[in-house]
């Protein structure tokens, strides 16, 4: 399965707390479907999780398979100022360029309840179903799932 290694607090907020339901990257990908989230391991500014409003630890660790989602669109043309509407909490990335053009809208996350280590990636990459098949998973809801039947379920929902 295809993944996406991204920062935290981005990976709690879609996955923990559903509040963000978009990504941004620089390169168009054609990832439509189930996708893994990764959590990278660099760790954010403090005043990320601040920002975020976000108490307490943050229960994806760094450097995991953190839990899947459903990309449903990709839109581009994405500016700075267009994020800052959607995502007033990224106000602390205003001192880093804005290059990110792409906006990747993500639903229907299932968090992994023991997210195994996992190297990632700088962008895209793909993941052997080994890696995370046999992981519960939890969704929205509190239902607890297999991992590696996310695919299925969720066209099962949406079909």
């Amino acid at each position: 399965m295809i993944a996406i290694s991204l920062r935290q607090p981005d990976v709690d907020l879609i996955l923990r707390y559903g509040r963000q339901r978009m990504f941004f990257r620089q390169s168009k990908a054609a990832v439509l479907g189930p996708l893994l989230i990764h959590a990278s391991n660099q760790r954010p500014p403090r005043h990320a999780w601040t920002a975020a409003q976000i108490q307490g630890d943050l229960l994806s660790p760094f450097g995991a398979l953190a839990g899947l989602v459903t990309c449903a669109a990709v839109a581009d043309g994405y500016r700075r100022d267009d994020v800052l509407q959607e995502r007033p909490d990224l106000r602390w990335l205003l001192y880093v360029v804005w290059r990110e053009r792409y906006g990747y809208v993500v639903e229907r996350p299932w968090r992994l309840a023991s997210p195994p280590r996992y190297r990632g990636e700088r962008d895209f990459f793909e993941v052997p179903a080994d890696a995370y098949a046999g992981e519960l998973a939890i969704d929205a809801e509190g239902q607890i799932h297999v991992a590696g039947d996310y695919a299925a379920a969720v066209t099962h929902v949406s079909g």
